[in-house]
């Protein structure tokens, strides 16, 4: 039975409930005292664990604990070997799962030393949410559609730093179709670390820098890694108790998970009136999975991160790809962990594509945050193909007034060899200041026994007047055992607002199929057509043409050869 289960809230009783949910602070960390490196990331992830533990128990972590222990304690645990992942009576633990990641990283490459107060920041930040017990579980909110009882299930284990020899290996198979064509730098990340070598970027214009942090000098190098070590600013947007800006849309851990392990900074910097013509997009294709995990029994968890820094009146088009390392079955099940924050100056441009194009038995798990001052736009797609689990969370903050967020997205869920496919995306647009637009078009075609969660949320809040924004995710079913969970929100505060949202599904229609046949044209023909014409809408902007051309054929794959439906053409005489 095909399932279909619809939301469409007003926001007022959300945000009602937000103050009845808000409850005290998270408790602070015990162990801020200076310490080396290696110490105070041990103590950070005892202190996870301990919590954890404390709180199956019935009890609540006692910072004492921490304060209490030895050094002979700490050598118990050495905090540069992967942790097992650890499994407790009442099921699978959240906690020992992004330990065991964690405590994986690899040493911080050569120049990339500067990198260690984010990581540091990021186990704080873990260490955190392990104490207040914000981990994401299956009756989360934010996960509640589309759990993470699964992913905790497998293990995983940072990959170790990739060597130049692997990482050519890795991006053997990125041909022409791999990168847009009359792209002004492609820029090559493997596992999270830039790499010149296998990247061209002899197309950018003077005042853009495209590359990792090894590229800029130390004023640049400390300005873009202030920007990642500050989040962008934002609202908790689904009345969770939550202090975290990122945790409305379910991506606060993998976040902190994210600076943790982070090996380098991908960076798009635009000065001022720096402009990249249109037809001329910056690509950066991110590699996953091409080093070896840093534990025999775990799959290899791969970490990249994205900062775009776009002065007064510059713009790009901009294309982030994320793929499997070429001839690596381990790649194929890897995770990727990606983070991105965008900052755009008064009257800035961005157009955005997000391209997922994992393997079907990946794990994919994205939060991008956009920051848009006066004037500024930014404009996103995502694509979504089948895969084990693909989430992504988008975010975007409309922060000056005439500033725009635009998003159109497609997801294609269905069957694969490895088994159903489960996609999710979670998005947010804020207006929170006056005389701001947005739209969102969501399409979504689910096959098989694939299963698709869309959480959309448009929020203007009392001083966004004058607000223009729209929402619409339309669904595809191509049969009866694909699953579809769609939630188009709206939390409108603010009076003279211009503000709708919707949500339709549908099946293949079969009379639309015969229309064709009668004309001559093949049932499978007359099917593709009808769900190609309906990806079309989302696609036709899209400036990555060898990801449109991989979807299309994905989308074939998706189409029954026959259908339940059946059309009774007795006593038909004449179309």
């Amino acid at each position: 039975m095909r399932e279909m289960r619809m939301l469409l809230c007003l926001g007022l009783a959300a945000v009602a409930g937000a103050s009845a949910l808000a409850g005290p602070g998270r408790p602070t960390t015990a162990f801020a005292e200076p310490r080396t490196p290696a110490v105070q990331r041990a103590r950070s992830l005892r202190a996870m664990a301990t919590a954890s533990g404390a709180a199956r128990k019935g009890k609540p972590a006692d910072a004492s604990d921490v304060a209490a222990w030895t050094t002979d304690d700490l050598k118990v645990e050495n905090a540069d070997a992967p942790a097992p992942m650890a499994i407790t009576k009442g099921g699978l633990d959240p906690a020992g799962w992004f330990k065991a990641i964690a405590t994986s990283a690899a040493p911080l490459p050569e120049g990339s030393e500067a990198l260690g107060d984010l990581r540091r920041a990021g186990l704080d930040q873990l260490s955190a949410m392990a104490d207040a017990g914000e981990l994401p579980a299956s009756k989360s909110e934010a996960w509640r559609q589309l759990g993470v009882r699964d992913l905790y299930k497998r293990p995983f284990a940072t990959a170790d730093a990739t060597t130049a020899a692997a990482a050519a290996a890795a991006a053997a198979g990125l041909d022409a179709s791999r990168v847009s064509p009359g792209a002004a730098a492609h820029a090559v990340f493997v596992d999270g670390v830039f790499h010149p070598e296998l990247s061209d970027l002899s197309g950018l214009p003077e005042g853009a820098y495209v590359g990792g942090l090894a590229g800029l000098d130390a004023t640049r190098r400390e300005a873009v890694l202030a920007r990642a070590a500050t989040p962008p600013p934002g609202v908790n947007t689904l009345g969770l108790r939550d202090d975290d800006r990122h945790g409305a849309l379910g991506g606060a851990s993998f976040w902190a998970l994210n600076e943790a392990c982070a090996g380098d900074v991908a960076c798009v910097l635009l000065g001022a009136g720096v402009k990249v013509p249109e037809d001329a997009p910056v690509h950066l294709t991110f590699i996953a999975g091409a080093g070896s995990p840093g534990a025999a029994d775990a799959a290899g968890a791969s970490h990249s991160r994205l900062v775009v820094d776009c002065d007064k009146g510059s713009g790009c088009t901009l294309v982030t790809a994320h793929v499997d390392a070429a001839g690596s079955e381990a790649s194929a099940g890897a995770l990727s962990n990606a983070v991105g924050q965008i900052y755009l100056a008064q009257n800035a441009t961005v157009r955005h594509t997000i391209a997922v194009e994992r393997g079907h038995a990946s794990s994919h798990v994205e939060s991008i945050e956009a920051a848009c001052a006066e004037g500024a736009g930014y404009t996103y797609t995502t694509l979504q193909g089948p895969a084990a689990l693909c989430r992504v969370n988008v975010g975007v903050d409309l922060l000056g007034r005439g500033a725009e967020g635009h998003a159109r997205g497609l997801m294609l869920s269905g069957n694969t060899a490895e088994g159903p496919s489960a996609l999710d995306l979670h998005t947010a647009v804020r207006h929170l200041t006056a005389g701001c637009t947005s739209s969102q078009l969501q399409k979504i075609i689910g096959a098989g026994r694939g299963r698709a969660v869309f959480r959309g949320l448009i929020r203007a809040n009392g001083e966004a007047m004058e607000t223009v924004a729209h929402q619409l995710c339309r669904s595809m079913l191509l049969n009866d055992g694909a699953k579809l969970d769609v939630s188009p929100c709206l939390e409108i505060i603010a009076d003279d607002v211009q503000c709708t949202h919707g949500a339709t599904v549908a099946d293949l229609d079969e009379e639309k199929v015969f229309y064709f046949r009668a004309r001559g044209i093949s049932a499978e023909r007359a099917r593709f057509a009808l769900v190609r014409g309906f990806a079309d809408e989302v696609l036709a902007d899209v400036p990555y043409e060898g990801a449109k051309l991989r979807l299309a054929e994905i989308a074939m794959g998706l189409i029954p050869e026959k259908t339940s439906k059946k059309i009774d053409t007795t006593g038909w005489t004449s179309i």
